[in-house]
């Protein structure tokens, strides 16, 4: 079974947050409500504090950078999540930069103009299957700088 968990990236200092997406709307019980609802992105993780003593912890992260484990990890054991960015190698042939994406009930990726190739999740779709043999290889994200990397 695989593994559940998110990332996102904090709203204030912008660090990596990896654990449990919660996701919260303060004003949904609210039958006479005049503006819009104010919603709460949130990732929750375990922190270790002084003297080994540690608890679970809650931060707001920025919406559009959560992303979902995959289950897979690339050739250097790297957790790939949704909008990572990876290249595959097979017999010294290197793909061109590849971008995870969720599809269909599935992780992969679009190859090509319209080919989506499923790596992980749902199996009841007819994908195009992935090559065993592929070796993949994380080399950024879609929400850091890439320095072009999909160029």
């Amino acid at each position: 079974m695989r593994e559940i968990k998110f990332r996102g990236k904090e709203k204030i200092g912008g660090v990596w947050l990896f654990g449990s997406y919660i996701y919260t709307n303060d004003d949904k019980n609210n039958p006479f409500q005049t503006k819009p609802p104010k919603e709460k992105h949130q990732i929750m993780f375990y922190e270790s504090n002084d003297w080994n003593m540690g608890g679970w912890n809650y931060e707001e992260v920025r919406k559009e950078t959560i992303g979902q484990y995959t289950g897979l990890k690339d050739k250097n054991g790297k957790e790939i999540y949704e909008g990572d960015i990876v290249i595959w190698s097979k017999n010294g042939i290197n793909s061109t930069p590849l971008v995870i994406e969720f599809k269909h009930g599935a992780f992969g990726y679009t190859y090509g103009e319209n080919n989506f190739i499923a790596l992980a999740g749902n199996t009841n779709f007819a994908f195009n299957p992935c090559d065993s043999d592929m070796r993949f290889e994380i080399i950024g994200n879609i929400h850091d700088k890439t320095d072009n990397k999909l160029d």
